[in-house]
């Protein structure tokens, strides 16, 4: 079951492809020109007010999943998890080792 807001994002982006669709756009033929104005008429149909919270994130979360299953290519998030690799995991064999001796 989806939650009220994925339903309205889910509702407010099929209304804008719809939009995009009626005025003679396919979307099984997509050039460039249509990559942004699909995007566009997404970004504009946006439906809760302020752009922040929850309702934002599932409002993103459900945009790129359709920008994506149209082959429209999404940048990555600036919220994506990056890992440095020079970071000491937490619960490696090494970290043990140190505690033990530091406490020992």
């Amino acid at each position: 079951m989806y939650s009220r807001w994925r339903n309205a994002a889910s509702l407010a982006i099929a209304e804008a492809l719809g939009r995009f669709t009626d005025g003679g756009g396919d979307l099984f033929d997509l050039n460039e020109t249509d990559h942004k104005t699909i995007k566009a008429l997404i970004r504009d149909s946006y439906p809760f007010g302020a752009r922040t919270n929850h309702p934002y994130k599932i409002w993103c979360d459900e945009q790129r999943k359709v920008l994506v299953s149209l082959g429209i290519p999404v940048p990555e998030s600036s919220r994506a998890l990056s890992i440095d690799p020079n970071q000491l995991n937490l619960f490696s064999t090494r970290s043990k080792k140190t505690r033990t001796q530091q406490n020992g």
